[in-house]
């Protein structure tokens, strides 16, 4: 009977795992969206008017309203199971409803030759309104229930690596797709086919939900009475009784060595803080390099939409790799608190680059430029990927739930904040008719500086966790 319910349990592991793949593909609009935003500034947008640049706002701001919408939902879900079914099956159809309406938006002002308040109106409503919600609900498919079936085994890496192979793909695929339409067809035509894209891939997604397909695996303890003679899930033990976990309650850790029930405890703490600004200004500074390559490569290089385009894929392929084969291969193996070390030498990385950026930025060939913004993606992704064993190890697995409602706002609002003061910084220096090359170089020093500091921020929560583990051990 046992091999009868573990033969079941892998095949819905499948079904699951490709379903969660399209939700990742889904979920991608967010990244690639590069040349997407060019032509959203282009129609919605007055340059040098107003400095009011709706077609960036609208389209950033959904991450924000994404993640404050998927920390609500965990904590309504949590209490009204019921509702879950409902809830989710319309959710995962308002991606396409939103790009409809930022369609209509598009062929208002359109049709008038100042624009019109209508129709940007539309675009907040559809793009940020509609879709913000459609990827907070994604948000809850791909990185909460998704993961279950695969953390079931002890291998929640391998499906983290899966689904962030998806997303990083899914990046390029939208950035092309945007490039294509956007070269033959008008802005509104490409928005109403990015609906009818997104309303087929949320098809099957709907359908899972609706099954219970996404939430349905077994408890730990009812899949481990299936194992064969009691055998252990695959993977490392979250805690080890020889390091002296065994004197702290399971799914804590050594810096919090106990159960903390509420989001107003878990902010009384220090290291809770710098947890919340350590993805703060990997968000700041990540989302506006992945939204903006298009715009940078135009603008620094003087490419055409479809050269910048292109070059803009291509430097998300080592950001799709690094999503995919970190957390795949070496995620579940790390121990002790190599997570905290890595992204500290990512975040050390990525502050190199940056600071070197400028210089490259005014050099007559692309390529020096192309391959560490390449570079950095890869970094960007090494940073997501051990961001997830980082706050286990910080915190424990039972105290993560607390952390969760204000770390999703807070790096969705930097995730909106990067972009936003990157572009229009950018687009001001421009405007003071100063070199179209250099119009980044503030936001690279910048970003540059901000990762000098996440690099500090994360080696002291690194010592101060290290200190607590031989607390730990002498007692």
């Amino acid at each position: 009977m046992s091999d009868a319910r573990l033969e079941a349990f892998y095949a819905s592991r499948r079904r699951a795992t490709v379903v969660i793949c399209v939700a990742s593909l889904m979920q991608a609009t967010l990244l690639g969206s590069s040349v997407l935003i060019e032509g959203l500034t282009q129609r919605f947008d007055e340059p040098g008017h107003n400095y009011a640049f709706h077609g960036l706002y609208a389209k950033v701001l959904v991450a924000p309203v994404a993640n404050s919408v998927a920390g609500q939902l965990m904590w309504t879900f949590k209490s009204h199971p019921e509702w879950k079914e409902p809830i989710l099956s319309v959710g995962v159809l308002l991606g396409s409803v939103g790009f409809a309406l930022s369609g209509a938006g598009a062929s208002v002002c359109a049709a008038t030759e100042r624009g019109s308040a209508g129709g940007v109106a539309l675009l907040y409503i559809g793009m940020t309104g509609f879709v913000g919600v459609c990827m907070g609900v994604l948000e809850l498919v791909i990185g909460f229930w998704g993961l279950l079936y695969w953390n079931l085994t002890g291998q929640k890496g391998k499906g983290v690596g899966i689904f962030g192979g998806a997303t990083g793909c899914g990046a390029i695929f939208w950035t092309l797709v945007s490039l294509w339409l956007l070269t033959g067809t008008s802005l509104a035509t490409t928005l109403y086919s990015i609906a009818a894209i997104m309303f087929v891939l949320a098809l099957p997604v709907k359908s899972a939900v609706k099954s219970g397909l996404l939430s349905s695996p077994p408890d730990q303890a009812e899949f481990d009475s299936w194992t064969n003679d009691g055998r252990r899930r695959e993977g490392p033990k979250e805690d080890d009784a020889s390091d002296g976990s065994a004197l702290r309650p399971p799914g804590t850790s050594p810096l919090f060595p106990f159960y903390v029930s509420t989001t107003a405890e878990m902010l009384s703490y220090k290291i809770t803080w710098m947890q919340l600004v350590c993805g703060m200004i990997t968000a700041f500074v990540g989302y506006a390099s992945k939204v903006l390559l298009s715009s940078m490569y135009g603008s620094i290089f003087d490419f055409s939409r479809l050269e910048a385009g292109y070059l803009a894929a291509a430097s998300l392929v080592l950001f799709a790799a690094g999503r995919f084969a970190i957390p795949y291969f070496f995620i579940d193996s790390i121990g002790g608190n190599a997570s905290l070390w890595i992204r500290a030498v990512a975040q050390l990385g990525t502050a190199a680059i940056f600071v070197t950026l400028p210089t490259l930025a005014a050099d007559d060939s692309p390529w020096p430029f192309f391959v560490l913004k390449s570079l950095h993606g890869l970094l960007f992704a090494v940073s997501a990927a051990v961001a997830g064993p980082m706050g286990v190890q910080l915190f424990g697995s039972q105290n993560l739930m607390p952390i969760m409602a204000p770390g999703w706002f807070t790096f969705g609002i930097a995730s909106a904040l990067g972009p936003m003061v990157a572009y229009s910084v950018s687009q001001q220096h421009v405007y003071r008719n100063k070199s179209a090359a250099t119009a980044y170089n503030q936001f690279f020093y910048a970003a540059a500086g901000l990762s000098l500091l996440n690099t500090c921020i994360i080696t002291t929560m690194g010592l101060l966790e290290h200190r607590a583990v031989l607390a730990e051990k002498q007692r």
